[in-house]
């Protein structure tokens, strides 16, 4: 319901755009960047401040293609943007379990990450600071909306016993496990400005007070099936710089970044063996970060 209530403040303020200005410009941009990250979790009991049973890396470091389209005023700015990823190779899947008495790794196995990755991005600012003249400097707020789905499929297992050297190391080809991890963030972000004529600078500081990860974990090589509702807050930044090359095209270089973290509980059952349908449950913490570095043409409608 937080949710639907941000998408419905957002979407409403762009009718902003059309009634409170008299000049309006469209701008469309592509682009493509590279991304470096992760989404690590964690399951144990953690209430009672127990150590993991079991964490997950699951790396994103991947090319991402985008298009943007920015319509924008005096006053108000509204963007969309939609990617994909280009490689689906995204890195090695770590799977640790640990000795619960001591911290010590019990098994710890690596595969081969594919990923598919798709995010959208809603967003509306209002410009604070100066109002109603031009400036070289400007100082704007707003909110918006990011979605991004993750589905990894994780092959080609390698596993040892770090704890007992002297069992066989075990190797599994083709596919052991899928993860699919959805993300709903809704945020609020700060936006300051440096323009001259034919450059400008940009920077973004978005917080979102609350976000949902919903995911799906399939092992299986061990016939677990999991489901999780985790519920957290977190950090994104951009910084991005534009520089007129000639017309209406624009060159546009930016970083950004992103720290989220959220906590719920994931449910498990059993599958596919004698025992199926088993089922119980775990605490979950999920951390999800990645620094993004982009290059993008922009075209101006005249």
């Amino acid at each position: 319901m937080r949710i639907l209530l941000f998408l419905i403040v957002v979407s409403a303020g762009y009718s902003a755009l059309a009634s409170g200005t008299n000049s309006v410009s469209v701008a469309l941009s592509t682009g493509v960047s590279q991304a470096g990250g992760r989404l690590r979790y964690e399951i144990g009991s953690f209430k009672d401040g127990s150590a993991p049973i079991s964490r997950l890396t699951w790396p994103m470091n991947t090319t991402l293609v985008s298009g943007e389209a920015c319509i924008s005023s005096s006053a108000v700015e509204g963007r969309l943007q939609i990617g994909r990823n280009l490689t689906e190779n995204s890195g090695v899947i770590e799977d640790v379990d640990y000795d619960g008495s001591d911290d010590r790794e019990a098994i710890r196995s690596e595969s081969q990450a594919g990923l598919t990755l798709w995010n959208a991005d809603l967003s509306l600012l209002y410009r604070v600071f100066p109002r109603g003249k031009a400036s070289t400097w400007s100082v704007g707020a707003g909110a918006g909306y990011a979605y991004r789905n993750m589905n990894w499929e994780a092959s080609d297992l390698h596993q040892w016993t770090p704890s007992s050297p002297g069992i066989p190391d075990v190797y599994n080809s083709g596919l052991v496990a899928t993860y699919e991890a959805s993300l709903h963030m809704p945020y609020l972000q700060l936006v300051g400005r440096c323009s001259k004529p034919s450059w400008s600078l940009e920077g973004r500081l978005g917080y979102s007070p609350y976000f949902v990860i919903e995911d799906r974990d399939n092992h299986i090589l061990r016939g677990i099936l999991s489901e999780t509702w985790a519920e957290g807050d977190g950090f994104r930044l951009e910084i991005q710089g534009q520089w007129h090359i000639t017309g209406q095209w624009s060159l546009i270089a930016g970083v950004s970044g992103l720290d989220l973290y959220a906590a719920g509980s994931q449910h498990s059952r059993l599958y596919g063996s004698d025992i199926s349908g088993v089922a119980w449950s775990e605490d979950k913490r999920i951390w999800v970060s990645e620094v993004e570095a982009q290059l993008s043409i922009l075209y101006l409608l005249p």
